[in-house]
Formats: structure tokens, C-alpha cells, sequence
């Protein structure tokens, strides 16, 4: 009951972020977000280590979404003034509200969206292998993220002989 309680919850706050934002409201998502994430530290968990974790991927979501705005690739509605290149509160309560999901309504993420390294029979199966995702689930971060950087020409990857 308490998945279902956190996913649903979560849904009615971020559609609440997204319909607020659209249609003129952009602040009304954050404080429905916000009493979501109460309701979900006192009913769901209290966790002091999951309310750390969500502060950390609030202030992460923060940076990549004005990192987006800033460079012009994103433009989003409910900014806080002209030329604010801060990410909007809403889609930063949104952040906050996803992040409360990922060890209850969706605990099977943590196991596939890892970084790589956690894949540690994959590695020791394929040891020269970079990639160390080998089912279709797996998705390995950091050989993505470091494929991107050798597209950019900031870093090469060297083949394994």
C-alpha cells in the first residue's frame, strides 16, 4: 500500500508541476510537490538517509536544468524574472518528487540505471570490455558518458589489445 501511496502521490504532485506551469501557475506544482514529500517523510519513510538523497538530486536536477537553460538548449515557462537562468521551481519540486519514488514505487531502477561498475560478473566475464552492460537491461553510465566525451573530442577511449 505504501508503493501505491508513493506513486500516486508523486503522479498528482508532478502532473500538478506540469498543468500548473502550462497554464499560468507555475508555483502551484511546487507546493503540491511539497506537501507530497511531507506526507511521504511521515507516512512513506523517514529515512534520514532517502530525505539526504533527495536533497542531493534536487540540488543535481537544479545544476543540469540550468546548465540547459543557461546554454539555450531548453526554454521553459514559470522562470522567476527576465534572463533567469535558474531551472523553474516547478521542474526543480520535480526533481525532488521523482528522486522520493526511486526506493519504493520504483526500487527495479536502482539495480539497472548503475554506473557500471556494479556489474562486477560482467566485468569479470568480459574483463578487456569497456562496456560493461551485457544484458538489454543494463545500461552502464559510464561507458555512455565517456563515449559522449570522446564524440566532443575531450577525451579517447583506447581499445583494449
Amino acid at each position: 500500500m505504501k508503493n501505491l501511496s508513493n506513486i500516486v502521490g508523486f503522479q498528482v504532485a508532478w502532473w500538478t508541476c506540469i498543468l500548473g506551469a502550462a497554464n499560468g501557475f507555475p508555483f502551484i506544482g511546487p507546493v503540491v510537490m511539497a506537501a507530497y514529500l511531507i506526507a511521504h517523510y511521515y507516512f512513506i519513510s523517514s529515512d534520514r538517509n532517502e530525505v539526504k538523497l533527495i536533497i542531493i538530486f534536487t540540488v543535481f536536477g537544479t545544476f543540469v536544468d540550468s546548465l540547459l537553460t543557461l546554454s539555450g538548449l531548453v526554454t521553459y515557462v514559470g522562470y522567476y524574472g527576465p534572463g533567469s537562468v535558474i531551472a523553474p521551481l516547478w521542474i526543480i519540486a520535480m526533481w525532488s518528487g521523482f528522486t522520493s519514488t526511486v526506493n519504493h514505487s520504483m526500487p527495479w531502477l536502482k539495480d539497472r540505471l548503475m554506473m557500471g561498475e556494479l556489474y562486477q560478473n560482467n566485468h569479470h566475464k568480459a574483463p578487456r570490455k569497456i562496456n560493461f552492460a551485457n544484458r538489454w537491461f543494463e545500461i552502464d553510465l559510464g561507458y555512455l558518458f565517456a563515449s559522449f566525451l570522446q564524440k566532443l573530442n575531450i577525451i579517447k577511449i583506447n581499445k583494449a589489445t
